[in-house]
């Protein structure tokens, strides 16, 4: 599987990737060029918006892709047809969103003193990350990322015009 490292204007992305089941290195913190030596060293690929990086990038011998989406949806769009992102969310695939730690199923009823009672009486099992120990179930963002993944399926046919458009004259 492709694992990816995002720039610092792409977090909210990092958290789409994440929640899509892929391995995403965000850290906003970090330098480009600190950016770039990981990418080299660990085999990431570096997906940025920022065009001098993007040049960067290529000329070290990195893998990198030069984003020109504006929304969350569009760019989950272009890289579904230019990356063959996945757009389906398998809650057995996915990652922290957070801190990008691998979640692991748990007994709600074992962490009565952390999760709402709600969540407890409609989960019998919820997702636990094993490095940040934040918890994830099927509640009512649940929707809201669905209809977001279903926008972004939708404007793919869009996307790919627009891809194309800029490589064939």
């Amino acid at each position: 599987m492709t694992k990816f490292i995002l720039d610092a204007m792409l977090g909210n992305l990092a958290k789409w990737l994440r929640m899509l089941g892929y391995y995403v290195i965000y850290s906003p913190e970090s330098r480009d060029e600190e950016l770039l030596d990981r990418a080299l060293k660990e085999g990431f690929m570096v997906i940025t918006k920022d065009r001098g990086l993007f040049k960067r990038a290529l000329k070290r011998g990195a893998k990198a892709y030069l984003l020109t989406s504006k929304t969350n949806w569009e760019a989950l769009a272009e890289l579904s047809v230019s990356l063959g992102i996945e757009l389906e969310l398998n809650p057995f695939r996915t990652r922290c969103p957070k801190c990008n730690g691998e979640l692991k199923l748990v007994p709600s009823d074992e962490f009565k003193e952390v999760l709402p009672p709600g969540v407890i009486i409609n989960n019998k099992l919820v997702w636990m990350c094993e490095d940040c120990g934040s918890f994830y179930w099927m509640g009512s963002h649940y929707k809201s990322i669905s209809r977001i993944l279903s926008k972004a399926k939708a404007v793919r046919p869009v996307i790919l015009n627009k891809l194309y458009s800029r490589v064939i004259p």
